[in-house]
């Protein structure tokens, strides 16, 4: 990842750039709409990378199932900063959120398997990671 780009938890100021960046892949359905008052709410669950103007490039979030369970969510890379490790980068900020709350059992459901298989992680029973 370039210096000049890091990796934060969102902000309630993020919301409706988390929201637009979103809902640019759900409009093309791959992923599920978002809007920025549901975001909101759970604001403390994502995670974004931000260059140094301040522009959101990527976002990802953590949904809890349980105590022990969670869903790497809602990851998202703008569309010009493809492949320069953004979204390794808050994949990794979403397992590291969860192993701060507890929760060591994380899995992905996703239409973008290739992803996912190329950091490493493998597919149980064919629905997910």
């Amino acid at each position: 990842m370039a210096p000049d780009l890091f990796v934060r938890r969102a902000r309630p100021g993020d919301a409706v750039a988390i929201s637009r960046l979103n809902n640019t892949f759900a409009n093309e359905g791959q992923m599920l709409k978002r809007t920025p008052e549901m975001i909101a709410l759970a604001i403390d669950d994502y995670v974004v990378v931000q260059n140094s103007a301040g522009t959101l490039l990527a976002c990802g979030a953590l949904k809890e199932y349980s105590p022990s369970v969670a869903e790497v969510a809602a990851i998202a890379v703008s569309k010009e900063a493809h492949g320069k490790g953004l979204g390794r980068a808050i994949v990794g900020a979403v397992e590291a959120l969860a192993r701060k709350r507890g929760i060591f059992d994380v899995f992905a459901l996703t239409l973008q398997p290739e992803f996912f298989a190329a950091m490493g992680m493998r597919m149980r029973q064919g629905r997910g990671f």
